[in-house]
């Protein structure tokens, strides 16, 4: 087993990263009352 350089931890975190920002981004507008208004609205089990 190799141990991992810092260049690879930086390249993988930004692949998980910037999707997730992206998305809230796309997200944002649509969502007036925040997170709790997200909760909210999933439907319950």
């Amino acid at each position: 087993m190799t141990r991992n350089n810092g260049r690879e931890t930086v390249i993988f975190s930004l692949l998980g990263i910037i999707p997730a920002v992206w998305l809230g981004l796309l997200i944002a507008p649509f969502v007036g009352g925040g997170l709790p208004e997200i909760v909210s609205e999933l439907p319950k089990p």
